[in-house]
């Protein structure tokens, strides 16, 4: 198996009861997933956005309201409430993960999968390209494709920069350390990688599948998308700052344009609407559901698995089993010390 260098510490760490228990793989994605997923997402990050609007004063939403505010003074502080609310959020987010999900849980000293390594810093640029490429490319398959794109004015540049940096800082962040960096590398250090890639996927899909406008083919593209195409990105690249770019750029550049992400509205820098088949241009839901967006990232996720198997950085069922019955089932798939 191709192996990608990182310093390794594998002084013996001694683990409490309560450690031991954490440890076991579905007691640790269950702890990341209530962690990230249901505290900093659901609570904190929401109420951190509409506490910052009070202390500016902003007039709160009613609580059976859905969707951004109506009042522009509110939807600017939401704007913001969302950068700043992200900004708390996303430190506390790589400490959880560091602190709880590896050293306490995996009783691991160190953390391969968040260094900062040449390497990880080439593979954030190339993250972030590729997200924009794919934009681009839907976009203009929209416009070849007889759709089209009307701008609406938008006076609210600041804050519609300021939510967009926020909402996809947060979801870069904290979903990628949850569903690539706890849900997918830990299932695959013990079941492999196809299974860890299926799970994965299903997971990703049902996650959103209550998001604003979805529907069956929204989840599946997602499952594709979100789960399957920044899967394979991590076992090609065995950074999660790839991931995290990737997903960071996939969500900002359509936030910045005022497209929907994944059904939910945004605030934009600029109001883009995309007008044309829904097949085409992925309706009400966003590009997510476009044909070209599919195929697009379907066609990265092939090439990508093709090269995770020709590099030998795909691990199979009894290998993953092997490593666990020699007691390294808490190590990460692919990162050599």
């Amino acid at each position: 198996m191709s192996q990608i260098d990182v310093p390794i510490d594998d002084t013996p760490q001694q683990r409490s009861m309560a450690g031991r228990i954490a440890g076991y793989p579905l007691v640790t994605i269950l702890i990341g997933f209530i962690l990230f997923m249901f505290v900093l997402q659901a609570i904190v990050f929401g109420n951190l956005t509409r506490l910052f609007m009070v202390i500016v004063g902003a007039p709160l939403p009613p609580p059976e309201a859905k969707g951004l505010p109506t009042d522009p003074d509110a939807l600017a502080a939401y704007g913001y409430g969302q950068l700043v609310a992200a900004l708390i959020v996303v430190p506390i987010a790589v400490w959880v993960y560091r602190q709880v999900i590896v050293r306490w849980c995996e009783g691991r000293a160190d953390v391969p999968e968040l260094a900062l390594t040449t390497a990880a810093k080439r593979w954030i640029v190339i993250g972030a390209l590729l997200s924009l490429a794919v934009i681009a490319l839907t976009l203009i398959a929209v416009m070849i494709g007889g759709g089209e794109i009307s701008t609406r004015p938008q006076e609210l540049l600041l804050p519609g920069i300021a939510s967009a940096l926020g909402l996809s800082l947060f979801a870069g962040v904290a979903e990628e350390l949850f569903a690539r960096g706890t849900l997918f590398r830990i299932s695959e250090q013990h079941i492999g990688s196809l299974l860890a890639l299926v799970i994965t996927a299903v997971i990703f899909g049902v996650q959103h599948a209550d998001n604003p406008s979805a529907t069956p083919l929204s989840t599946i593209a997602i499952a594709l998308e979100g789960g399957i195409a920044l899967a394979a990105i991590y076992m090609l690249t065995r950074t999660l700052w790839a991931v995290i770019a990737v997903h960071f750029v996939w969500n900002l550049g359509q936030a910045l344009l005022g497209l929907p992400v994944s059904g939910n509205e945004t605030i934009g820098a600029v109001k883009w609407q995309l007008e044309g088949p829904e097949w085409l241009t992925g309706g009400v839901f966003g590009i997510e559901v476009s044909a070209v967006a599919i195929a697009l990232w379907t066609a990265v996720t092939v090439v990508v698995l093709v090269l995770v198997v020709r590099r030998g950085l795909w691990q199979g069922w009894g290998a993953a089993r092997a490593a666990v019955a020699a007691g390294h089932g808490n190590r990460p798939v692919g990162i050599a010390g």
